[in-house]
């Protein structure tokens, strides 16, 4: 590491980026681990996630007032207080990575703080370098997926024109993917002509569609390299996404393993000593099982 790591390692605000550059601010708090092997390249924190001067609705009455209606306002918290959004415990052993995320800070967030923190304020990855969390595509019962893909196949949620309609349930795909009519505004329809187009459709019809991506060098279809999109899909539900190949489709299979643990909690927080030797003992577990290459 540079010079400018040491203060990393001493001080918090050493650690502290606005990565999008919209105000919300990422931390990495805290990165060493518990003495939970005789390893030492165990490499463990939490990333925060925060929005300075956040508002937030609040009632003002008394919840037991006889009021007919409450008065809502907008509640500023003051700079005393940092409201968090979201926070990622992680830790990371040799090539193998343990989490438990939030819904504001995902895996990807990760990607982006390591790549900073590695790249800018440290000397360790050059500027052309990224972090990346990789994950694996496999298959059931231990068969070797294909290692080309002739075409990328996203599907769409569709659109109804009747409102008794549940039109998630006719995705082909998960409920979180986007929807057919998000897609033509993407392609530059305005929202009354896809309105038009769904309400010109026979009444209960639904409008589907799918995004196809494949490859060409003239007039010859080039292939998709199964590492490629090993990296390129990582932090995709593996549910959104069909590769076609010569040797058959395959939906979803994206490897990676998850499991419900318990992790003591202070208030609706966990406790982060507590998270962090949970995550280690959920990789030792993996480790132990064959589900990771892991020596410790």
């Amino acid at each position: 590491m540079n010079g400018a790591s040491n203060k990393i390692g001493m001080s918090v605000r050493e650690r502290i980026i606005d990565l999008e550059q919209d105000g919300k601010s990422t931390i990495l708090n805290g990165f060493q681990a518990p003495k939970l092997t005789s390893q030492k390249n165990i490499f463990s924190g939490q990333i925060i996630l925060y929005r300075p001067g956040i508002d937030i609705p609040a009632i003002k009455e008394d919840l037991q007032s006889t009021l007919k209606q409450y008065e809502v306002k907008q509640y500023q918290v003051d700079d005393e207080m940092k409201p968090i959004e979201g926070i990622l415990h992680f830790v990371v052993y040799e090539d193998h990575v343990g989490l438990i995320e939030s819904s504001a800070v995902r895996s990807r967030w990760l990607e982006r703080y390591l790549t900073w923190l590695l790249k800018s304020a440290t000397d360790i990855i050059d500027d052309n370098s990224v972090v990346e969390l990789q994950a694996k595509f496999s298959t059931k019962d231990g068969i070797k997926p294909p290692q080309n893909a002739q075409h990328i196949l996203i599907p769409s949620r569709p659109v109804s024109n009747s409102e008794t309609t549940e039109t998630t349930t006719l995705a082909k795909g998960t409920r979180v993917g986007g929807t057919v009519s998000e897609m033509l505004r993407l392609l530059g329809w305005k929202k009354h002509e896809v309105s038009k187009l769904i309400e010109s459709l026979p009444e209960g019809s639904n409008l589907h569609g799918d995004l196809k991506i494949y490859a060409k060098n003239g007039r010859k279809n080039v292939d998709f390299q199964r590492q490629t999109l090993d990296s390129a899909f990582r932090n995709t539900d593996a549910q959104d996404i069909i590769l076609e190949s010569k040797n058959g489709n395959q939906r979803g299979g994206l490897f990676k393993l998850s499991n419900k643990c318990n992790v003591r909690k202070n208030g609706a927080l966990f406790e982060p000593e507590d998270a962090t030797k949970v995550i280690w003992n959920q990789i030792l577990d993996w480790g132990k099982n064959g589900r990771i290459d892991l020596k410790v």
